[in-house]
Parts: C-alpha cells; sequence; structure tokens
C-alpha cells in the first residue's frame, strides 16, 4: 500500500518536479546571460569612455604641441632677431664706414703757407664761416705786399679730389677758446687778391658753397673708451705728390682708420692746465694731416673727437695725437 502512494506520488509530481527544475534553471540562465549582457555593455562603454578619454587627450597633447612649436617659433625669431640687432649694433659701433664720412669728407680743406702746410676743418660759428687748424700750421704765412696783409691760402675740394675753390685766411686775425691748446680760429674770406689780380670768376664761388657739416656733429664724451674706433682726415705728407715735371706739390685729402690707444693726460693738472686728456690713437697723423679732423662713435653716430695734432714729445721722438674737442671749445 504504501509503495502505491509512494509510485503514485512520484508519477503525479515527477512532471511537475521537472518543470520546476527546467523552470529555475531557465532563470538562471537567463539572470546568467543578462548579466553577461550587462557586462558586456559596461565593458563596451567603459572601452568606448577610455577611447573618448585617450582621444581627447591625445588632442590636448597635440594642440599642447603645436603651441609649443608656435611659441618655440616666436621665441627663436625673436632671439634671431636680437642677434641680428646686436651684430648690427656691433658691425656699426667697430668701425666707420664711407657712408657715415661721405657727408663730411668736403669740410676737410688744405691749408698753405710760406713755410709750412697742413689742414683745416670748416665750422659755422656765431653764424660766421671759419676754418679751424693748429696754430703752428699758420706760424709762418705769406706776404702780400700789395695789400700790406700777412695771409695763407685755403685750397677745398670736391669730394672726388678735384680741386673746386680758393680761400683765404688771416693768421694775424686768429683766435681760440684756450691758450694752451694749439688751435688758431680764422675767419675764411673771399676775393683777395694778394697780387692785385682778380681769380677767374669760376674760382670765386661765396663761402656759402662749401660744407660746414661738420659743425652739425656732437662732440664726443670728454673721455671716450680706449678702444673706440677713430677716422683721422686731413692732407698727411705722404700723399702728396710732385707735378707738373717737379714743378708743383699735388696734396691727397685721405682719411686713415684707426682706435683710441691711449691717453695724454701730461696736458692735465698737476703737469698741465687743460681739464681733458688728450688721445693717442693709432690711424695714422704726420705733419700733413695736423689740423684736420678726427671723428669717432658715439651712440651708434659719428661724433667729434678733436683736431690731430704733429708734435716732439721729448728730444729724440714725435707723435700724433688728437686734441680734445673739450679742451678745443668750451
Amino acid at each position: 500500500m504504501l509503495n502505491f502512494f509512494k509510485n503514485k506520488f512520484i508519477k503525479t509530481y515527477k512532471p511537475i518536479l521537472v518543470i520546476v527544475i527546467i523552470l529555475i534553471i531557465c532563470i538562471f540562465g537567463f539572470i546568467g546571460v543578462r548579466k553577461y549582457s550587462d557586462y558586456k555593455n559596461l565593458q563596451q562603454n567603459t572601452t568606448q569612455e577610455l577611447i573618448q578619454q585617450q582621444q581627447k587627450s591625445l588632442e590636448e597633447a597635440i594642440k599642447e604641441i603645436n603651441d609649443l612649436k608656435s611659441a618655440n617659433q616666436a621665441t627663436s625669431e625673436k632671439l634671431d632677431q636680437k642677434i641680428n640687432q646686436i651684430e648690427s649694433k656691433s658691425q656699426k659701433t667697430d668701425s666707420i664706414g664711407s657712408t657715415d664720412l661721405e657727408p663730411y669728407i668736403t669740410g676737410v680743406v688744405e691749408i698753405t703757407c710760406k713755410d709750412s702746410s697742413g689742414s683745416g676743418s670748416l665750422w659755422n660759428i656765431d653764424s660766421k664761416n671759419v676754418v679751424i687748424t693748429n696754430d703752428h700750421v699758420v706760424e709762418t704765412p705769406f706776404y702780400s705786399s700789395y695789400n700790406k696783409q700777412s695771409y695763407c691760402v685755403v685750397f677745398a675740394e670736391k669730394i672726388n679730389g678735384d680741386f673746386d675753390m680758393i680761400y683765404t685766411v688771416f693768421p694775424s686775425s686768429k683766435w681760440n677758446w684756450n691758450n694752451e691748446t694749439d688751435i688758431a680760429v680764422m675767419n675764411l674770406v673771399e676775393k683777395f687778391y694778394p697780387d692785385g689780380n682778380p681769380l677767374p670768376s669760376e674760382l670765386e664761388k661765396p663761402a656759402n658753397h662749401l660744407n660746414f657739416k661738420i659743425s652739425t656733429l656732437k662732440k664726443c664724451p670728454s673721455q671716450i673708451a680706449v678702444g673706440s674706433p677713430v677716422v683721422v682726415i686731413g692732407y698727411p705728407a705722404s700723399g702728396m705728390q710732385e707735378t707738373f715735371n717737379g714743378m708743383g706739390i699735388d696734396a691727397a685729402r685721405i682719411v686713415t682708420n684707426g682706435v683710441v690707444s691711449g691717453y695724454d693726460k701730461t696736458v692735465n693738472p698737476p703737469y698741465g692746465g687743460l681739464l681733458n686728456p688728450n688721445y693717442y690713437v693709432s690711424a695714422k697723423i704726420d705733419s700733413g694731416s695736423s689740423g684736420g679732423i678726427a671723428l669717432s662713435r658715439n651712440d651708434d653716430k659719428l661724433c667729434v673727437l678733436g683736431i690731430p695734432t704733429w708734435i716732439n714729445v721729448g728730444n729724440y721722438d714725435t707723435q700724433g695725437v688728437i686734441q680734445n674737442i673739450h679742451n678745443v671749445m668750451k
């Protein structure tokens, strides 16, 4: 009897049990599939976000690199410009070229006296056209018995060295700013005829025709640095040549370059009465260029350094020096 009920129970509930088990398996399978699907979706979303983040980081990195390149290029360009400016300034500071000098070269003239000759520079001072030279250049002038006047002759040349005009100065009327300097300042005289005979009209242009631009240059500092560039313009004895079969002398206007090589302080107290040192320079100076002009450069502009002078030093030697323009002019 017991077996009967047991068998009947099994026959009755076995299908139900199988169905329940299948349902349980299906439920767990569904849950597993759902979780796997959710996991895959989450993984895909995470991967997509990671890719997007990496893409964004890459774009930001590329932008930063481009910005750095632009900044580096701008910095490099600025650096190149700065280097070019420094090099340009250095080149300008270390040399004085023909372009710098051209406006002033014809402002230097040749002065010829009876037993001496030299150079001079043209200036406009207090609205007067004057020549500045060394006092010793005009120590022995010619004498005109016709005019009862001592005089020296001033020869002006064109930029190419061709003869231009003749003028006259009277050493008897010379003056200076400081008696301790070797300086003579004289008015430029037109139409002076030593023998009473006028010159050809083409040689008698007014003095205003000449170049007085040296007057517009500023003075160099009172003690410019050693090593500063120097240009001396004048008619040195080394540039004189015999002409006309030995019957005449042709003097060439010559430019010589050098640097300030030292200071001559023997002109300062307690040895002398001048306030500023004169200059020793490496540019060639001799008796002919004495009285010309010496130019230098300051703040990238030409300036007047002083007046070249040929002097005796000690008992045995001679030396070219530049009289400081601050000693020459007050």
